[in-house]
Order: C-alpha cells, then structure tokens, then sequence
C-alpha cells in the first residue's frame, strides 16, 4: 500500500460514522509542497528583490552605506508584507494543486499546471496591487514582479511532489 493510499485510508477511517463529513474524491491530505512553494517563492523572491536592488544602488550611487544601512529593516517588512499580502494567492495555488493532482498523475504534468497557475497567480497579484490600468506602473516596477515570478518558478519545478505520482 502507497503513502496515498494511507492517506485516503486513514482521512475515510476518521470520517467513518460521519457520511457527510467525508473528503471529496481527488482532494489531497498533505500540503506539504505548496506550503514549501509559497515559502520559498516569498524567501527567495525578497532575497533577490533585495540582492538586485542593492547592486543597483552600489554602482549608481556614491553613498551606498545611506540605503544599506537599513536594508535587514526593509528585508524583515518585505517577508512579513509577502507572507501576509499572499495568502489569497497560497489559498488559490492549493486548489489548483488539488483540482490538477485528482486527474493528473504525472508529476512532470502536475508541475507543468502549477507552473501555469503559479505564474498566473503572481502576475495577477501585482496588477491588483499596482493597478489593472496603470501599465506604466508595472512597467516602471518589474523589478518587484520579476524576482517573485522567478523564484515562483525555480520553487515549482524544484520541490518535489507530497504524493507518490
């Protein structure tokens, strides 16, 4: 018997005298991998956010030492404004993990779907924040989007999948 299999066991087990309460089919038990994706996407993409912006300001600005000083300050409101700011967006990703793992059961498939979903979900996000139309806006602020996109991406594509596919 695969780890699945005791999932599903052991989730109709514990529903077993209550008949409406069981899980829907297809639905997963463990959300390890789209907690590690939303972590490390929000990690990652603050990491080189930052990383890009103080190189930036190294090699344009004469008094570095002016913004740097402060930068684990603005490192630390960052994370918690991304971790918070993304909980709808984490909420979302784990539907679709959910929707595409019921009907999918290749991995590199699976992860394809989440690739899509997690792409589209960042992207959306920072429309809404910056403004549906206000294309200069996002323009001017690809440097906040893009290392979010990327570590989104890289996070997908590295972490491995809860389940046995």
């Amino acid at each position: 018997m695969n780890k699945t299999d005791k999932e599903r066991l052991n989730a109709s087990n514990m529903f077993h005298y209550e008949s409406h309460f069981e899980p829907l089919p297809g639905f997963r038990t463990n959300y390890k991998y789209t907690i590690k994706v939303w972590l490390i996407t929000i990690l990652l993409g603050t990491t080189l956010f930052f990383a890009i912006k103080s190189l930036t300001e190294m090699f344009n600005s004469e008094d570095f030492s002016a913004w740097g000083g402060s930068t684990i300050f603005y490192y630390l409101i960052a994370i918690t404004l991304a971790l918070i700011l993304s909980i709808p967006s984490v909420l979302l990703f784990t539907l679709g993990y959910n929707f595409i793992s019921g009907f999918v059961f290749s991995s590199t498939k699976i992860k394809l779907a989440l690739f899509i979903i997690g792409q589209a979900l960042c992207w959306i996000s920072f429309l809404i924040a910056f403004g549906l139309n206000n294309q200069e806006a996002i323009i001017k602020n690809l440097d906040v989007i893009l290392p979010y996109t990327i570590a989104n991406a890289f996070s997908i594509f590295i972490c491995r999948l809860s389940s046995d596919y």
